[in-house]
């Protein structure tokens, strides 16, 4: 058979062709024209759009992905994990809570969940405590393993998994450090044995075939390599680089000083005093936007009498995501050092103000004519925005939210789910 000549292959017949020939030379994944990448790109949605602005300008957390969260000791790098487990079961998902270091509250995982998740998703919640980073490696596998063998469902009837690993180097990792800092590094002891079992357990993960993500949380530790000045000390995560290098989302947390609330709209009980903490979360790595996005969201808790009156009293942990929108916009408008630190300039100001109009009143409080408010809080400010939805979508096109489907909408692949986001 003759051989057609070159000019016989337009553009559009020579990319089938290319696609053709990987596809058939190659089985994991299914090759496809990068304008489609969208179409190949899902998650499960987001209900916050201060979160999904911080992680870079995403409406959905993508699955077949991976997440690390990093902080100093007790700034609450649990609970974000917890509050992403939860938004998976919120999405008819499987979570699993892997504490590798045996601090986990079972007051405060109860605390973040017993009072919007029904018995029955609660049950989708599945804690596991682990006594050595080579038991989580093992319990991650299963995990990853069942999601995979779950396979192909119809629209509507996915289940995503997520999986929480809580922390990588796990509690052995603290009396090893204090062993450390007593006698000095030494090869022999199997510290770096420890980081490469981690290294290689994490480059080798797999997560394609499965509507699985994986979150892990992993310590700060002052950087001794890093040069000398004047600043405060330098620090960087543990855990290995492979767990910097995988990971499509790195979020870091700050702890600041505590608050207290005699009355706070954004919790359950709004009229029961509150206590809480902010946090700063920052997206020191994001391969879904813009990163080095700062956000301060408090995390709040308040205690309430049982339902009929008998037993203890019991808690309620929350993170007042609606806070920190309204805390967001209102610093878009008038808080120059913000603007100046996150990129923020006139005509992105210009543009608030044509999308969403609102003057400040008094200290902070908020007047927006539009969601008919008027001395409101950030709290009661960024509720009636994601309540109201042709102005969330408004403030989504703001913020520069891009949009993917869920994964219970998209069009998968039965044969691997290929194209995860």
């Amino acid at each position: 058979m003759a051989k057609k000549s070159a000019d016989e292959y337009s553009p559009d017949a020579l990319a089938k062709l290319a696609i053709q020939a990987i596809n058939e030379s190659a089985t994991s994944t299914k090759a496809y024209a990068l304008g489609a990448h969208a179409e190949h790109t899902w998650g499960i949605p987001i209900p916050s759009l201060a979160f999904q602005w911080v992680i870079g300008g995403c409406n959905v957390f993508p699955c077949q992905r991976y997440l690390s969260v990093s902080g100093e000791p007790k700034s609450f790098k649990s609970t974000l994990m917890i509050e992403l487990l939860t938004w998976h079961v919120l999405a008819n998902g499987l979570g699993y809570a892997i504490d590798n270091e045996s601090k986990s509250s079972a007051s405060m995982l109860e605390a973040m969940t017993w009072w919007r998740l029904t018995p029955e998703q609660q049950a989708m919640l599945i804690f596991k405590e682990t006594a050595s980073v080579e038991e989580w490696m093992k319990v991650t596998t299963a995990a990853i393993d069942l999601a995979k063998k779950v396979g192909y469902r119809e629209k509507g009837k996915r289940i995503p998994f997520f999986v929480s690993i809580d922390s990588l180097t796990g509690k052995a990792s603290e009396s090893e450090q204090e062993e450390v800092a007593k006698e000095g590094m030494a090869a022999a002891r199997g510290f770096p044995v420890r980081a490469s079992q981690i290294t290689r357990y994490i480059e080798t993960m797999q997560l394609l075939g499965a509507t699985c993500s994986v979150g892990y949380v992993r310590h700060l530790k002052q950087a001794i390599d890093a040069q000398a000045s004047h600043g405060p000390p330098q620090k960087r995560e543990t855990g290995g680089s492979a767990a910097n290098f995988k990971a499509s989302l790195s979020l870091r947390i700050t702890k600041l000083g505590g608050t207290e609330y005699a009355t706070h709209a954004g919790m359950p009980h709004p009229s029961i005093p509150s206590l809480g903490h902010p946090l700063i979360i920052e997206s020191n790595m994001s391969c879904l936007g813009p990163d080095k996005r700062k956000l301060q969201v408090d995390l709040l808790w308040q205690y309430v009498d049982p339902t009929g009156g008998e037993g203890p009293r019991r808690q309620i942990m929350k993170y007042d995501w609606d806070g920190a929108l309204g805390r967001l916009l209102w610093s878009y408008k008038y808080d120059p050092k913000f603007c100046q630190n996150q990129g923020i300039y006139a005509y992105d100001k210009e543009r608030l103000d044509k999308l969403l109009y609102f003057v400040q009143e008094g200290s902070k409080y908020i007047k927006c004519e539009e969601l008919g408010l008027s001395g409101a809080t950030h709290t009661e400010f960024g509720h009636a925005i994601e309540a109201n939805p042709e102005v969330r979508a408004k403030v989504s096109t703001l913020l520069d939210i891009v949009q993917y489907k869920s994964v219970q909408d998209v069009d998968l692949d039965e044969q691997g789910l290929i194209g995860g986001g």
